[in-house]
């Protein structure tokens, strides 16, 4: 062997100890798994396209701090988005009560972090927004509010905001930025941290039908009657001729109903607005006065008008299947 070679040798014995560092440390970083639900719930609405679904979360090796979890979706023709975590919903207990329906306990809690210890499994609800379209649907909510709130203070109408240049180009982001189409999904999880892990992923398929894309645009109506309700002031109590004949088949006297009907030329901001001006209709100590109390809470409901609560309940939820991929 000549000096040149043992010079070699003795330079690449020399990167021994920091090869065998760097291994030690690749093999000891926390290998984080994330676990996905057999169904997933695929959404479109005023928070714009929506991802939720159940999570287990792991790590081998040490306890680690994760502090935001994202979901790519990739469509079968090419497309990509990408969702951030928003919010998690944990179940803490689950009780049977005496008439054997379940009742569970739940923990409702913002997506700030989670922490994942080797020692126990974390299962939570995950609810996802897409990133891109939350920051660009903020700038533009904040624009139109704030321009409702002039046209208000300038005593216009809320129809006056509804025709806005600022109403339109918000409903128009609504519009292009329904991108959900038929076909098949592929979806993967990642993870970060400020601590260096190793990521175990899993990718997972889902296949979106004609039915559920038709049902998931017709929520652009209640996107928009959302907005309506906004502006107009998130309540309202109104007497039509509907309303009237609805109460009458509910029973309400004849005699009520034509007080009632007295207000028919209003629209009524607040159900204590409503309630002061009826009760003004009937003197106090009359029959129809106790009467009254019978049938307020059909009254209120009845002629209350569409609240966003409602109008929530009617968007299209896709329930799909959830398919680790092949």
């Amino acid at each position: 062997m000549t000096p040149v070679e043992i010079a070699a040798y003795i330079g690449a014995g020399a990167w021994i100890p920091q090869i065998i560092n760097w291994i030690y440390k690749r093999m000891s970083h926390p290998i984080v798994k994330i676990v996905a639900d057999s169904r997933v719930e695929i959404g479109y609405t005023s928070f714009g396209p929506i991802f939720n679904l159940n999570l287990v979360l792991s790590v081998l090796k040490k306890d680690i701090l994760i502090d935001k979890i994202t979901v790519k979706l990739k469509h079968e023709e090419g497309d990509e988005h990408e969702f951030i975590w928003q919010g998690m919903r944990e179940t803490l207990s689950e009780l049977t009560n005496l008439y054997g329906e379940k009742v569970f306990q739940e923990k409702e809690q913002p997506a700030i972090a989670v922490k994942l210890t080797t020692s126990h499994l974390v299962e939570k609800f995950v609810r996802f927004q897409e990133g891109k379209f939350k920051t660009s649907s903020q700038i533009l909510n904040d624009k139109f509010i704030t321009h409702s709130k002039f046209l208000i203070s300038q005593k216009k109408g809320y129809e006056e905001a509804l025709k806005s240049k600022e109403y339109h180009e918000l409903i128009e982001l609504f519009k292009n930025r329904l991108w959900w189409k038929t076909g098949d999904y592929t979806v993967t999880f990642s993870a970060n941290s400020s601590s260096k892990f190793t990521m175990d992923s899993s990718k997972y398929t889902f296949s979106l039908s004609s039915r559920d894309v038709e049902e998931l645009n017709k929520n652009m109506g209640h996107i928009e009657r959302t907005y309506e309700i906004i502006v107009q002031g998130g309540e309202q109590y109104k007497v039509t001729e509907s309303i009237l004949e609805t109460l009458k088949t509910k029973g309400v006297p004849e005699s009520i109903l034509g007080r009632i009907s007295c207000l028919s030329t209003v629209e009524f901001k607040t159900r204590s607005e409503f309630l002061s001006t009826l009760e003004t209709t009937f003197p106090k100590d009359s029959d129809d006065f106790k009467e009254l109390s019978k049938f307020i809470a059909t009254i209120l409901k009845t002629t209350k008008s569409e609240d966003i609560e409602s109008v929530n309940s009617k968007f299209y939820w896709a329930n799909i299947d959830l398919k680790p991929e092949e």
